[in-house]
């Protein structure tokens, strides 16, 4: 399985982490994780550690994923999408 590898339901690539490439993870650890272009429209990101993480052009992401995921004010998410940094606390 390498950077050509189709997520199943999907037209498109998964690009992630240099080549690396997995449909769905359980609680990854993904601290500091650079996922700028990744496709990550049917990803579960149930209790993953995004901390620090890169998804400044993340494809597909969408807010329900991040409200399961961990992340920091160090996240950088792709527009119109809130994450520690917005938080109401």
């Amino acid at each position: 399985m390498g950077p050509d590898f189709v997520m199943r339901g999907s037209t498109k690539p998964i690009f992630a982490m240099h080549g690396w490439a997995a449909p769905s993870w359980s609680e990854p650890r993904l601290r500091r994780a650079d996922l700028r272009g990744a496709y990550l429209r049917l990803a579960k990101l149930d209790g993953a550690d995004l901390s620090d993480a890169n998804l400044s052009d993340a494809e597909g992401l969408t807010q329900a994923q991040l409200v399961l995921a961990h992340h920091n004010s160090g996240t950088k998410l792709p527009e119109g999408l809130r994450g520690a940094e917005d938080a109401k606390g």
